[in-house]
C-alpha cells in the first residue's frame, strides 16, 4: 500500500518524492473511503497511528468488533457503512474526511 510505503520509507527519500507518494496515499485512503460496506470491501472508518486507513479489509473489521483497541483510531460510525459504521449503505459517499499530514 501506498501509505505503509510512505510510513515505513519516507524519511529515507528526497521530498519530492515524499509528496508524490502522500499524494497517491491519499488517493488510495479516498477510494477506500467509497467501498460499498459488507466483509469484503467494508470501507474506511479506523486510522492506524499516522491517520491513514487500515488497508485490509480485516483489520478493518477487527477493529470493528475491538473499538477500545489503541491500535483503532475511530473516525465516527459515519464513517463506514455497515458493518463498520451507521453511514447509508446505499450513498456514494461516508462521512469521511482526509486526513492532514506533516512532511
Amino acid at each position: 500500500s501506498y501509505c505503509y510505503q510512505w510510513r515505513d520509507f519516507a524519511d529515507s527519500w528526497h521530498i519530492s518524492k515524499q509528496i508524490k507518494q502522500l499524494g497517491q496515499c491519499m488517493s488510495q485512503d479516498c477510494e477506500q473511503s467509497l467501498e460499498s460496506g459488507g466483509e469484503v470491501t467494508p470501507g474506511c472508518r479506523f486510522l492506524d497511528e499516522n491517520g491513514f486507513c487500515y488497508a485490509y479489509g480485516s483489520a478493518q473489521l477487527w477493529c470493528a468488533k475491538n473499538t477500545g483497541s489503541q491500535y483503532c483510531r475511530d473516525g465516527g460510525s459515519d464513517w463506514g457503512k455497515p458493518p463498520l459504521g451507521s453511514a447509508d449503505p446505499d450513498a456514494d459517499q461516508t462521512g469521511w474526511t482526509p486526513g492532514t499530514f506533516p512532511l
